[in-house]
């Protein structure tokens, strides 16, 4: 858990990096394009935070088994 500011700072940065090609890519509007964008990057870092909160607790779960 060193630097945990720095890796979130990174993981902010390329998710936002990722989400605002995707969304280049699939709308075919730039105004639409910017309307989603947000929604579309809450999505992504909830559902990154939602897996990696599942892979923290099965670490946990199968090393004490």
């Amino acid at each position: 858990m060193k630097d945990i500011g720095t890796h979130l700072f990174l993981f902010l940065l390329a998710s936002t990096a990722i989400v605002a090609i995707t969304t280049m890519l699939a709308e075919p509007d730039d105004a639409t394009a910017r309307r989603v964008f947000y929604h579309r990057w809450k999505k992504f870092i909830l559902t990154s935070a939602a897996v990696a909160l599942v892979m923290i607790l099965l670490g946990y779960t199968l090393a004490s088994i």
